[in-house]
C-alpha cells in the first residue's frame, strides 16, 4: 500500500470553509431555499461518495470521481448564489 500524503488536507478544509460562508452569505441575503438545500445535499453526497470510494472500497475510482464532480457542484451553487445575490439579481 502507497504513504499517504496528507499535505492538501489543510487547503481543502480551507476551501469547505469557503463554501459554508459562501452557502452562510447565500442564506442570509434570501436566496431561494432549494438552490441552498441542492448546494448542500450535493456536498454532503459528494464527501460520502468520496470517502467512501478511499475508505471502503479498493480503488472503486468512479465512486471518487462522482464524490468530487458533486463537491465542486455544490461549490459553484454556492458561489453562484452568493453572487448573484451581491449582484442584486
Amino acid at each position: 500500500m502507497p504513504a499517504i500524503s496528507f499535505t492538501i488536507v489543510p487547503a481543502y478544509a480551507a476551501l469547505l470553509g469557503i463554501l459554508y460562508l459562501a452557502l452562510a452569505f447565500a442564506e442570509i441575503g434570501g436566496s431561494e431555499a432549494v438552490v441552498l438545500h441542492l448546494g448542500g445535499l450535493a456536498l454532503l453526497t459528494g464527501r460520502l461518495l468520496h470517502g467512501y470510494a478511499l475508505a471502503l472500497t479498493l480503488g472503486n475510482m468512479l465512486a471518487r470521481r462522482y464524490g468530487m464532480i458533486l463537491t465542486i457542484a455544490s461549490m459553484v451553487i454556492g458561489i453562484g448564489a452568493s453572487l448573484s445575490i451581491s449582484m442584486g439579481a
